[in-house]
């Protein structure tokens, strides 16, 4: 996993698929003002969440769908970064 101030990258491992195949992933992401999802194609095992808000708490569930339903989530939790000032406060003459 990689955090940064605006965005998450993650990636998973199927543990166990109910000896079906898998149609799709959601990525589930929220915080305390909204709530978002995304579906990712079967064969596909990381996501990149953008366009998050600096030194903010977000909640990630990952699920897995095949033809029995949705899995349980994958839960993870985190903290984007601050932003950090990019100048020097001192100017060398």
């Amino acid at each position: 996993m990689n955090v940064s101030e605006k965005e998450v990258s993650l990636s998973w491992t199927l543990v166990f698929d109910g000896n079906l195949p898998i149609k799709w992933f959601s990525v589930y992401y929220s915080n305390s003002e909204f709530r978002n999802v995304f579906n990712l194609s079967s064969n596909k095992y990381q996501a990149t969440i953008s366009s998050l808000k600096a030194f903010t708490q977000y909640t990630v569930n990952v699920t897995a769908t095949n033809q029995m339903g949705e899995s349980e989530p994958a839960v993870l939790m985190l903290k984007t970064k601050e932003w950090r000032k990019l100048c020097s406060n001192s100017i060398e003459k």
